[in-house]
């Protein structure tokens, strides 16, 4: 495995005060090197674009991935029974809710953990994470990305049966945060669906509805135990929101070139559709991989959070990148909402997006 883990406890030092950070109204230039300023001239420079996005991430969102030296995997194996499979099959890592049929009808194994045993939903630090990383300064999105990551190694020594170079993940609302930050962390995964995950997953930062804003606004009190403690300077102190340097469309980013696909109901369709999947889609486009970065929007009765339909709405982009079929779909097609190129023009300086509201 491949984790892009790196300058860890150096980042601190030179990545210097909050308060000392650019105050951009609009969302940061993926094209735009943070430190130095300079331009990302081709495909060339990517690589260590993305290194510093992903610095960025762990810096001021989800904490630091811990190294991993202290760890063991045990496995324990039960006698087998049931379905076999004379081919590899690919598989899906799931938490919470979901259409398990949707996957199944697809020749897809399923699997599935338990989040408490790994990092319960609360602020108190129990589940075997914690008890590894308890004295560190991590988000419990990272914790569940780290077990989707175990779950991951277990199958991969024990399912002879599951093709490890076909992995996804998925999840719903803040599963579907940790699904997306799954994908960041471990290049293993080849497939994301963060099905609607609002704020700290594909929902933005700067650009939202006014509902979506109070959502947005309770994801913070309620849950700040979901990122690191450093989050919380940026969205809690009067003008310093637009100073986090980077927002939703650079996580999705992260995960390229792998294929990542979302449904989107009433979470904020006008920020998530509109301005991160365009914005994403540009650095997708610009990297010849346009096509796998996708979204699903839920229409009518099926717009509601978390609606299961949306997983068999998204099942033609999994028999692409699982299997290689074609598929008439398009997943690209956002009505009824409009797209807002104004904030991802083709020269990749984002210029402002007055029709929503900003949090500053």
């Amino acid at each position: 495995m491949r984790l892009l883990v790196f300058f860890g406890l150096l980042a601190a030092a030179f990545l210097g005060s909050i308060q000392l950070l650019p105050k951009p109204g609009d969302l940061p230039d993926p094209f735009t090197f943070h430190l130095t300023g300079q331009r990302v001239n081709s495909r060339v420079d990517w690589p260590a674009r993305k290194k510093e996005i992903f610095t960025l991430v762990q810096q001021y969102l989800y904490g630091y991935y811990p190294e991993r030296s202290l760890e063991t995997v045990p496995c324990v194996t039960f006698p087998r029974g049931g379905a076999s499979s004379s081919h590899l099959v690919p598989v899906v890592i799931n938490l919470g809710a979901i259409n398990n049929n949707a996957f199944l009808n697809s020749g897809v194994a399923l699997a599935t953990f338990d989040t408490n045993n790994v990092a319960i939903d609360s602020t108190a630090r129990t589940g075997a994470f914690w008890t590894l990383y308890g004295n560190r300064d991590i988000g419990t999105l990272t914790a569940w990305a780290w077990g989707y990551h175990r779950v991951l190694d277990v199958i991969e020594q024990v399912v002879p049966e599951i093709d490890a170079k076909r992995v996804g993940v998925t999840g719903c609302s803040r599963w579907g945060k940790g699904a997306l930050a799954a994908g960041i962390f471990d290049e293993r995964i080849t497939l994301i669906m963060p099905m609607p995950s609002g704020a700290e997953g594909t929902g933005p930062w700067r650009f939202y509805s006014e509902p979506a804003r109070r959502k947005r606004s309770r994801t913070f009190m309620v849950y700040p135990y979901w990122n690191n403690t450093v989050l919380g300077q940026f969205v809690n102190i009067t003008g310093n929101s637009s100073r986090l340097p980077f927002d939703a469309h650079d996580l999705v980013s992260l995960v390229a070139p792998h294929s990542i696909i979302w449904d989107e109901g009433d979470t904020n369709p006008e920020g998530v559709v509109s301005v991160v999947f365009g914005a994403s889609k540009v650095v997708f486009n610009w990297l010849g991989v346009g096509s796998n970065v996708c979204v699903h929007v839920s229409q009518g009765s099926d717009n509601r959070h978390c609606g299961l339909s949306g997983y068999s709405a998204i099942q033609p982009f999994l028999y692409k990148t699982f299997f290689g079929t074609a598929s008439s779909a398009n997943f690209s097609d956002i009505s009824p909402f409009p797209p807002h190129p104004e904030a991802y023009h083709a020269r990749h300086t984002l210029s402002p997006l007055k029709c929503y509201a900003r949090h500053r």
